[in-house]
């Protein structure tokens, strides 16, 4: 062999070793960023205004009568705050893709179901005495829900049980 085929030879292998180390970095930073995307998620759904939105939700939905002590404005709004809040996750779904592992889709679907589950009660029992007007953001959240989790939307949206009764599903 003379020099310029070791010099190829070593070039070559330089290459595929440096294209080996590029991938791996690549793949790391990935599932980092989703670690991080996940996290932003949560936070996002379990914090902030999200938070309040579904503490406000559940006081209304376990009140003995009228809205438990809030305002018609406050439940209408933090209803909306849910709204959007599947709308983020549906956002974060799209940038991470589906492939999460099972532990965290399983988290997120627990409160992807709760959020679910506060929408849909607080909708079927207050639409129309509040006067919601809300086709296009329902028609948003059933096509969401259905991309996201299709089992948790088969649960609300198919099958015998009717997803609008007054009743917590």
């Amino acid at each position: 062999m003379e020099l310029g085929d070791w010099a190829t030879w070593a070039g070559t292998v330089a290459a595929v070793i440096t294209s080996i180390v590029a991938l791996s970095l690549a793949v790391s930073l990935r599932n980092r960023e989703k670690r991080e995307g996940l996290a932003a998620l949560h936070r996002d759904l379990t914090t902030g205004e999200t938070a309040d939105a579904r503490h406000v939700i559940g006081k209304v939905l376990h009140a003995r009568r009228d809205l438990g002590g809030v305002g018609d404005e406050t439940a209408v709004r933090s209803f909306f705050v849910l709204y959007w809040a599947v709308e983020r996750s549906f956002n974060h779904h799209l940038a991470i893709g589906s492939r999460v592992g099972k532990l965290q889709g399983e988290f997120l679907d627990y409160n992807l179901n709760e959020l679910a589950n506060n929408i849909i009660v607080f909708r079927n029992r207050h639409r129309v005495s509040l006067g919601i007007q809300d086709a296009e953001a329902w028609a948003s959240f059933e096509k969401r829900i259905k991309i996201m989790s299709p089992g948790l939307w088969e649960k609300y949206f198919t099958g015998e049980r009717e997803y609008y009764l007054d009743e917590p599903i």
